[in-house]
Order: structure tokens, then sequence, then C-alpha cells
């Protein structure tokens, strides 16, 4: 599964979701369009992945 940081630019349209290091899901169903920049995650050390 693709990573994604705060701050990258979202190459397609659709839900994310913020995973921990260990691989917790953190936050589900954000939503981000191709283009837009991730958001910051609630703490360090996370990214996003796609649903």
């Amino acid at each position: 599964m693709q990573k994604f940081k705060s701050g990258q630019k979202a190459p397609e349209s659709g839900d994310y979701r913020i995973v921990s290091d260990n691989g917790s899901v953190v936050r589900k169903g954000v939503t981000i369009n191709k283009g837009e920049s991730f958001p910051p995650t609630p703490g360090s050390n996370q990214h996003f992945e796609k649903e």
C-alpha cells in the first residue's frame, strides 16, 4: 500500500485513512481530491493510505 505524508499532493481523488507507524488506523474517511495537499495528521509518525 502506498503511503502519503502531510503536504504531499494526492495522486487521485478518493477516501484515505490515517495510519500510525505500527499499522493502527487512526481515522477513516478523509476525502481528498486529486491535486490537493494531504492535511496535517493528528500525531507525528502518521501517514495516509487510500481506502
